[in-house]
């Protein structure tokens, strides 16, 4: 994660907690993406924050009080504000062209996961195994986003761009490959080394193939 204002832009309400509260609320994050949420206790978040066990139950309750205190703020506020801002930037554009079009999602998905790395890692983690809280991440998407991308794919079929597929189908095959990437590269094998620039080239030439109108 970045440092500085980017995690009060994340989590607006940690410009209240005390220090006590920021330290567990930061030392558990760290934990949950290194380890996971399963395989982390609330006494190894003390010790991380050096504090006692005593006051994580003050504060948060319990650990999953710690995990809706992290998964609820992007769920509800930030992730539909950041999708919003990636449709400005990506789903306006009306770009005839499929590299061109996949290139701009590719990439600025990465570099937002990248820039959010421990959080956005929980997430991934989490929305694998905790059905609530996928349903909660997909809830979060704004109707509008889901327009602006129909739009684009639609305007991409107009020239003959992109595969005649059901809009849904295209979607999905975009970002559950997205997705996979991320997960294979940052959660599955962490410290695999891998040219980043190459599997990414890779990753949209697949796309590219996958959804070409001309096979």
């Amino acid at each position: 994660m970045e440092s500085g204002n980017s995690f009060y832009e994340l989590f607006p309400d940690a410009k209240n907690f005390s220090q006590t509260k920021m330290d567990i609320f930061k030392s558990a994050i760290q934990l949950f993406a290194k380890s996971g949420y399963s395989n982390t206790s609330t006494n190894q978040i003390a010790k991380t924050a050096g504090i006692s066990e005593a006051l994580i139950f003050r504060y948060f309750k319990n650990k999953k009080g710690i995990l809706q205190a992290i998964i609820d703020p992007i769920a509800n506020n930030i992730l539909p504000d950041v999708l919003r801002e990636f449709s400005r930037e990506i789903l306006h554009r009306q770009t005839a062209n499929l590299n061109q079009f996949l290139n701009l999602v590719v990439n600025n998905r990465i570099k937002f996961f990248k820039a959010n790395f421990p959080v956005i890692k929980i997430y991934i983690s989490e929305i694998l195994y905790d059905d609530s809280i996928r349903k909660q991440v997909l809830n979060a998407v704004p109707r509008d986003v889901y327009q602006d991308f129909n739009d684009e794919i639609n305007y991409l079929k107009q020239n003959n761009a992109i595969i005649q597929w059901d809009n849904n189908q295209i979607f999905r095959f975009i970002f559950s490959n997205i997705f996979g990437y991320l997960v294979s590269h940052y959660v599955v094998f962490p410290n695999q080394e891998w040219n980043e620039k190459v599997e990414v080239s890779n990753l949209i030439d697949f796309l590219a193939r996958g959804l070409d109108p001309v096979k």
